[in-house]
């Protein structure tokens, strides 16, 4: 009798889903959470049914492009945790694992996300599935530059972008290939990152993809910002937060709202910088993306330097710290080792810069051409040195600096794009308005690479085109 019953009840619960189905709105409709109601609901009846594989093609379809960038992550996350260790085909079950690992590493969820991605991987590659192996690598990319590894990183991106090729997939082509500038920003070679940028953003507006147009304006902006043109790295974030809001891709507003408030920062707008920021905090904290969260409140720490409120620098610095991704730990270390400066407080400044010059290393020692950590270890080695008892005697200012002025001569051979050079010239005028003196040594070296008669992106693309 029991088996009897069961079978009714699992069979009105298929009725109710197909009922659901019956009801969908087209996909041209879905402009928020209310449009997915029958996909939600038929979700729900299908699992009281045990029809786990349904379930899963329900959310293969409104899972990254709707749910995900919607900012839904942590539900998107238990739900698909609901269907691991169910009976599925494989290719359900890869689907599942690498909507999976996506969600978790925007969560924080890192080790977990990894641990996903190369079970998927060797699945897919096991089952012949290229196309979800092509995604698995491309996301386990992501989760390990997340990680700090930059070279498997690049790696995974490089693998997920051959398979495109044997995919004969066009478009995705594009898109993988746009993946690969982020190392080449990272770098410093914003040639190479401007012309795959510019190929992907065409790509991106002639296939009407506004979540591709997006992340490529985004790129657009940092290489703006690299190149000293603030202003028009203002007009390329705001273009792809614009277009973020317009179809409500929450994950792409926090991000898109940081790299505007930090260029707001470099032109003095200090008030648009901080509004930025918290919005995109509060928006980071809403959909779990805890990367995103630690960035903004890193950059809200720097802004409130920049206008001297040096507690709530430290306040902010430390809150960003404590959620401790190797992105943004060094710099927020390095922060509030200066925070700590202005507040007099320097066997904590001491403390945080020593915790600052480990991370970079750590960053360095696995991929050493990159040029973020390599400025940031030099100017936490310069804030080493002036702690140092011996600063006192100006006799032997130049050889406690040494170690610091070779640290931003092999960040300036990496790469002396002018926005680059004048970041950290802020980063040293941040410090010397601490009341430290003796700094002229490095202040020489940077004025020399932003006077240099070659400039360093040296046949870089003329980008007034896009």
């Amino acid at each position: 009798m029991d088996n009897v019953t069961s079978y009714n009840r699992r069979n009105v619960e298929l009725r109710a889903a197909e009922y659901y189905v019956s009801i969908r709105k087209p996909e041209s409709a879905w402009i928020s959470l209310k449009d997915l109601e029958p996909q939600l609901n038929e979700i729900s009846h299908r699992i009281q049914a045990g029809d786990f594989d349904a379930v899963a093609r329900v959310l293969e379809c409104i899972d990254y492009r709707y749910l995900y960038l919607w900012g839904h992550c942590q539900w998107l996350s238990e739900l698909r945790k609901r269907l691991v260790g169910h009976p599925m085909t494989p290719e359900m079950q890869i689907a599942n694992l690498v909507g999976l690992g996506r969600v978790s590493r925007v969560l924080g969820q890192t080790e977990q996300a990894i641990e996903y991605l190369e079970l998927t991987v060797k699945l897919a590659q096991d089952n012949k599935d290229r196309r979800n192996a092509c995604e698995a690598l491309y996301q386990l990319g992501f989760a390990y530059r997340d990680q700090g590894q930059t070279q498997r990183a690049m790696q995974c991106f490089e693998d997920s972008l051959k398979l495109t090729y044997a995919l004969g997939d066009t478009t995705l082509k594009m898109t993988r290939a746009g993946s690969l500038s982020w190392f080449y920003l990272a770098f410093g070679q914003f040639e190479l990152a401007a012309m795959i940028v510019e190929k992907s953003l065409a790509t991106a507006q002639q296939n009407n993809d506004d979540w591709e147009e997006s992340v490529n304006l985004t790129r657009l902006g940092h290489i703006y910002n690299a190149l000293d043109q603030p202003e028009r790295a203002v007009e390329s974030y705001a273009r792809a937060l614009k277009i973020a809001r317009e179809i409500d891709l929450r994950v792409n507003q926090a991000v898109n709202l940081g790299y505007l408030g930090q260029t707001y920062q470099d032109l003095g707008r200090w008030q648009e910088a901080i509004e930025c920021h918290r919005e995109g905090l509060g928006i980071a904290h809403e959909i779990g993306g805890r990367w995103n969260e630690s960035y903004q409140l890193l950059q809200l720490g720097k802004t409130m330097l920049r206008i001297g409120e040096p507690a709530q620098a430290r306040d902010y610095c430390t809150q960003a710290l404590q959620m401790e991704f190797p992105e943004t730990d060094f710099q927020a270390a390095l922060m509030l080792g200066v925070a700590f400066l202005y507040l007099q407080s320097f066997s904590l400044a001491e403390e945080a810069f020593t915790r600052s010059i480990t991370r970079c290393k750590l960053k360095l020692e696995e991929a050493p051409m990159l040029y973020i950590p390599s400025y940031a270890l030099a100017t936490a080695l310069t804030c080493q040195a002036i702690l140092d008892p011996r600063w006192i005697d100006v006799a032997q200012r130049d050889d406690l600096l040494a170690p610091a002025l070779t640290e931003y001569r092999h960040a300036l051979d990496i790469t002396s794009a002018p926005g680059v050079v004048r970041d950290a010239f802020r980063d040293l005028e941040l410090i010397r308005a601490a009341g430290i003196e003796g700094l002229e040594p490095v202040f020489a070296l940077l004025e020399q690479a932003l006077n240099a008669d070659t400039p360093a992106t040296e046949g870089g693309s003329d980008l007034s085109t896009v």
